[in-house]
């Protein structure tokens, strides 16, 4: 467990609250706001490739490298063993919040079309279907991403077990190729936006790049870089530059352009090098305390039930404000209630978090694992 990572994650769920957060109660210019939620959602998918790759395809145990080899490899990859932690990590909570959003569906919609999207929902195919796509839990579109990215890790991880460095060059630049160009001659189709899976994919690919730089480099590098500067104090300014580039270079794109419409492509490098620094330097047992504190990883730890739960919430409050009072609270509230809505609102969802996180997301995910041991 990297700490400095577990609290990242809150950082990038607390990005995806004031995205929604701001959406639904002021008028406001959308793209920096949608932007702020684009970012802490690569970030997510950047950070899971990282994850999953450093916990799953480790170095082989030294008694199994032979003799005289030099260059390790990872160790063997089981496929039950992976599907079954991932499918107990993400599905409970998904489950019950996907079920807390019926209500918000048959307001929106009606009856009609409720079962079509509710079946590709609960198998997590939901973002290969428009029509499904941001149906009942709309923030859970990114959890049929990354259903996707769990099928595709086993394929991903054999370009990392040759030990030639286009085994994985070619097949990204191959990725990347496809996505690009077909975004650039069917930009208008679903299949080339940011809500299909593969369009994402090449994020949770970077992911896995630096997972292995971090397992299999030694880096050498840094250690001979803090001889000559504080290592605490350039980590943390690296970390805040690659962060303000995120946010400001997309803006430059102009709005409606294909770079505004991909501009989740900006977020891959930068959410990559925070990653990797921030990996590096607890490594070296730096740390920065609003990442790495006892409070930032237990954000950090229901996050994933932070993140499913709070646009759920924000919903509510102001549809039944709307539906029962006929309140709208974007036109007749001024600034000072709804910034208190949103704080109150903030206070309820990390709340449910913790009994989300505490009664379903840790129960079940032993009760799933113990069944398919």
């Amino acid at each position: 467990m990297i700490n400095s990572l577990t609290g990242l994650r809150f950082y990038a769920a607390f990005l995806v609250f004031v995205h929604h957060a701001m959406a639904y109660f002021f008028t406001v210019p959308e793209g920096p706001m949608v932007r702020l939620g684009q970012l802490g959602v690569s970030i997510f998918f950047v950070l899971s490739g990282f994850v999953l790759f450093i916990n799953y395809l480790k170095p082989a145990k030294k008694e199994n490298i032979k003799e005289g080899e030099t260059k390790r490899e990872p160790q063997l990859f089981y496929p039950k063993k992976f599907y079954v932690a991932r499918w107990a990590r993400i599905y409970p909570v998904f489950l019950v919040t996907t079920l807390l959003a019926i209500p918000l569906q048959l307001f929106s919609t009606g009856s009609e079309g409720f079962w079509q999207p509710l079946f590709f929902n609960t198998i997590l195919l939901h973002c290969f279907v428009p029509s499904a796509c941001h149906s009942f839990n709309d923030v859970g579109w990114t959890l049929s991403v990354e259903a996707f990215f769990y099928m595709m890790f086993p394929f991903l991880a054999l370009c990392f077990y040759g030990k030639k460095w286009w085994t994985v060059i070619i097949p990204f630049s191959l990725l990347a190729a496809f996505i690009i160009g077909f975004s650039a001659v069917s930009p208008e189709s679903f299949y080339a936006q940011k809500y299909f899976p593969l369009n994402r994919l090449m994020e949770f690919f970077l992911g896995m790049c630096t997972g292995y730089y971090y397992l299999y480099s030694e880096h050498r590098w840094i250690d001979s870089l803090s001889k000559k500067i504080n290592l605490k104090m350039g980590g943390l300014l690296l970390v805040l530059v690659m962060f303000v580039f995120q946010i400001l270079f997309p803006l430059m794109a102009k709005s409606g352009s294909w770079a505004d419409e991909h501009n989740y492509l900006a977020y891959m490098l930068p959410s990559a090098v925070i990653i990797l620094t921030l990996a590096l330097m607890e490594q070296r047992k730096l740390t920065f305390g609003f990442l790495a504190s006892p409070l930032a990883v237990l954000g950090g730890e229901i996050s994933y039930s932070f993140y499913l739960i709070h646009n759920e919430g924000i919903r509510y409050f102001r549809g039944i404000l709307l539906k029962l009072n006929g309140v709208d609270v974007v036109k007749t509230w001024d600034p000072t209630l709804k910034l208190l809505s949103i704080l109150f609102l903030l206070a309820l969802t990390l709340g449910a978090s913790y009994l989300l996180y505490r009664f379903i997301e840790i129960p079940f995910r032993k009760k799933i694992r113990h069944v398919f041991h």
